[in-house]
């Protein structure tokens, strides 16, 4: 399960963000999602957490990622082995 943890949610680099907004009258109502952006290291980690899951800083920022910025997605698909007939 590590290699799950560590390489399952990480993200390729933005090439645009923005800050959140706290105000939510101010932004329009075009879906983004909010990511957490390291002061340190600059890495985007989704979903965001209290740490940065690359240099384990504490100081992040929350960011909202809008349509523009290209986001990769990867699909985990899991199925068990191939087994052989049960005997009768």
């Amino acid at each position: 399960m590590p290699y799950l943890t560590s390489y399952l949610w990480k993200l390729p680099k933005f090439t645009s963000a923005q800050p959140a907004q706290s105000d939510p009258n101010t932004e329009s109502d075009a879906p983004c999602l909010l990511a957490a952006a390291c002061r340190d290291c600059g890495n985007y980690n989704f979903p965001p957490k209290s740490n940065c899951r690359y240099c384990g800083s504490p100081r992040i920022r929350t960011v909202s990622v809008g349509p523009e910025s290209p986001v990769k997605t990867r699909k985990w698909a899991f199925s068990p082995p191939d087994c052989p007939q049960k005997p009768n």
